[in-house]
């Protein structure tokens, strides 16, 4: 039987399995796929309903070219150009005065065409407007109030449950960060225009752990606003990648970016905002001038002015005085021991309250001594001993009776004179260098009040060392050696005579502070001023020569210091007739009145302005950080924090709050929008001539 009829030739089978198959057609990506078939199958020609779409009727007003007179290769995107032109436009203008209607708008204020849907979402109804105000509101409060953004749901059932129309969408954590998110883009936007219209700016920059422990760096800047006021505002929070001085550095770096400033640009030949002073702590990674951070600005900018905090430096000061009188860092111990005992010890702390109710005494809570917190702190601390020292000594006692070695010991350094002498004058002592800290921790302090705040602590402790003071007089009243008696306390270990004015513990507290910062602005210093006509005339001119001299990248030219020395002149002459109580107010008057005759001096006045000489708002940038970042929202991340800290510092209170401006950016914004259900793309913020949409903005 004959196989071909089934289909076999004559080819051997062998032949048939060697034979190689079919080749495989190319997979091809969408953009081959797209030319192959523009090619192979499309069409082109004219759409009828770009008649319709794109008005016609008049083209012997549009020219005589190609595209008026007529062509079949033709895109959409051709007549959407087209009808961006002045000829079309003249066309329409025509169309709709024959026709006596009113031409709808096409474009935004900005040039860039609106599609039908995007038009109709700016020109929403009143209501809807309304809707989307009270969902801003809802979120501003959460981001103000420091509030979890995952109570927006909870917040906008309660708005419903009030009346308010709050509609169906919006209503969680993601949509409420996005409002924040539009913000914080208006707030940071605000801050960036504001500096760049300034001449001088100074960095301040501070560093801490949140609860994640987390290094985070907060990044201020100071300047002059128009009307002469200086203003320190928040910049961002970073989290260095390194806690070195070149990680910090960097953090800095992208801190600034976010406003548009970097260091190139901050030159003092470059235009712009120039950077005059880089404010930090006293901390070796920060003031190296080697591998520090002031080291790595210094190599970018060489003419600025490093300063040391000099609220920290106060506090390093009193840190250091205590190493030098031992009894001090004794002292220290002991109420550092005191307060841990009594505050890790509910039993114990029970015991003093109850024997403060027998004996009738009031007693105030026990306060920590922190080295990293301000001279205020230890001054409360002592306060409350000084107001518990009986009671303490008491229970104290009391409890070394029951053999507890650490209450034996607590109560043989509390009832010693020396530790009585010891707290009395630092009762006296503190409170002065309180004050002076509270001057340094102002935000608005010049650098010139800094010498003159240093110098009336000098002479108010040379006075303590001449007279005692209140609390030291109320110690040499009730220190009764003769009877080894402190008021009612029995006193252990030695009762000498006290001569105060051979009092060498304070003559230690003394010599502390002799070398205060000096600085040339101290010429700006009215009270300084001398009032001999003569006197004044040479008073202060070779000091502005050597200030001129640290910028040379700003005031390199001999002219221009020349008519600076003859307006420095004029300054005074027109101080000396004002007689002003407030020089912080006469000089906010002179930088925003900007008078010829005083044209030059005000750079340098403004520059003077400009340094600040304490970082005690990056401290308090700290205090609304951890506020923020609790225990309970450890994982925030980094960018919703920034946004919240602007916000807190920044931003205006709940009740002055308006939405419209961050409504209108989250319109503009990128994403997709939804009104009553429906999905509107975002309104394209700026304008993109001949070029084709973005894939997300289609």
């Amino acid at each position: 039987m004959s196989l071909h009829k089934f289909g076999f030739t004559s080819k051997r089978l062998n032949d048939i399995n060697q034979a190689s198959p079919p080749p495989k057609k190319p997979k091809l990506d969408k953009k081959q796929r797209d030319k192959l078939y523009d090619v192979e199958k499309r069409t082109r020609g004219m759409c009828l309903s770009w008649k319709d779409e794109f008005n016609g009727d008049y083209p012997f007003l549009a020219g005589k070219n190609q595209f008026v007179k007529g062509s079949d290769s033709l895109h959409h995107n051709s007549l959407k150009s087209h009808n961006d032109t002045e000829a079309h436009k003249s066309c329409r203008r025509r169309y709709y005065t024959d026709h006596d209607k009113q031409p709808p708008s096409t474009s935004d204020s900005s040039g860039t065409c609106i599609g039908k849907l995007d038009q109709a979402f700016k020109n929403i109804a009143e209501s809807d407007r309304r809707r989307m105000c009270s969902l801003f509101n809802i979120a501003y409060y959460l981001g103000k109030e420091r509030k979890p953004l995952t109570d927006m749901k909870k917040q906008c059932m309660l708005a419903k449950k009030l009346g308010v129309d709050v509609g169906s969408n919006y209503h969680n954590d993601l949509s409420a960060k996005q409002f924040l998110n539009a913000t914080y883009t208006n707030l940071i936007k605000d801050v960036q225009d504001t500096i760049s219209g300034c001449n001088f700016i100074s960095i301040l920059s501070d560093g801490s752990t949140d609860i994640s422990v987390v290094e985070q760096e907060v990044v201020y800047v100071r300047y002059i606003k128009s009307n002469g006021r200086a203003d320190t505002v928040l910049v961002n929070i970073v989290a260095p990648e390194h806690g070195h001085g070149l990680g910090l550095f960097e953090a800095i770096k992208t801190a600034l970016l976010s406003i548009g400033l970097d260091f190139e640009n901050m030159r003092h030949d470059q235009p712009g905002p120039s950077l005059v002073c880089a404010n930090f702590d006293g901390a070796s990674v920060m003031q190296g001038r080697k591998s520090g951070v002031v080291g790595h600005i210094l190599n970018e900018i060489p003419d600025i002015i490093p300063i040391h905090c000099i609220a920290h430096k106060l506090e390093l000061a009193v840190l250091d005085s205590i190493k030098n009188i031992p009894f001090l860092k004794r002292y220290e111990d002991t109420m550092k021991g005191i307060f841990i005992m009594y505050h890790a010890s509910p039993k114990k702390l029970r015991g003093l309250n109850e024997l403060a109710v027998a004996l009738e005494v009031d007693i105030l809570q026990f306060s920590d001594l922190k080295k990293t917190r301000w001279v205020s702190s230890k001054s409360r601390a002592v306060i409350a001993l000084k107001n518990n020292l009986s009671v303490v000594a008491a229970h104290l006692e009391s409890m070394a009776a029951d053999n507890i070695p650490e209450a034996k010991a607590y109560h043989t350094t509390l009832v010693s004179v020396q530790f009585l002498k010891i707290m009395h004058l630092l009762l006296d002592f503190l409170p002065i260098i309180t004050r002076v800290s509270k001057v340094f921790q102002y935000k608005d302090i010049m650098i010139y009040e800094v010498e003159e705040q240093l110098e009336g602590i000098m002479l108010d402790l040379l006075n303590m060392s001449q007279n005692p003071g209140t609390n030291m007089k109320e110690f040499l009243r009730l220190y009764k050696p003769a009877d080894k008696k402190f008021a009612d306390t029995v006193i252990k270990g030695p009762t000498p005579n006290i001569d105060w004015k051979d009092d060498n513990q304070l003559r230690l507290l003394v010599c502390m502070l002799q070398g205060g910062p000096l600085s040339y602005f101290r010429i700006f210093d009215y009270a300084r001023w001398p009032r001999d006509r003569l006197e004044l005339a040479r008073f202060g001119t070779e000091d502005l020569l050597k200030l001129l001299d640290i910028f040379p990248g700003i005031f390199n030219d001999e002219e221009e210091k020349e008519r600076i020395k003859s307006q420095f002149s004029l300054l005074k002459a027109f101080l000396v007739n004002q007689n002003p109580n407030d020089m912080k107010e006469i000089y906010e008057v002179i930088l925003a009145a900007k008078q010829e005759r005083f044209r030059d001096i005000i750079k340098v006045i403004e520059l003077m302005c400009c340094i600040s000489p304490c970082t005690a708002e990056c401290e308090r940038g700290f205090s609304t950080m951890k506020s923020i970042k609790t225990p309970l929202r450890n994982r925030l991340e980094q960018d919703t924090l920034q946004h919240l800290m602007h916000i807190n510092l920044s931003g205006p209170s709940v009740e002055d709050y308006n939405p419209d401006r961050d409504l209108n950016t989250w319109l503009t914004s990128k994403g997709t929008k939804h009104v009553k259900g429906h999905m509107i793309s975002p309104v394209l913020s700026m304008p993109r001539k001949n070029k084709e949409l973005e894939p997300e903005d289609k």
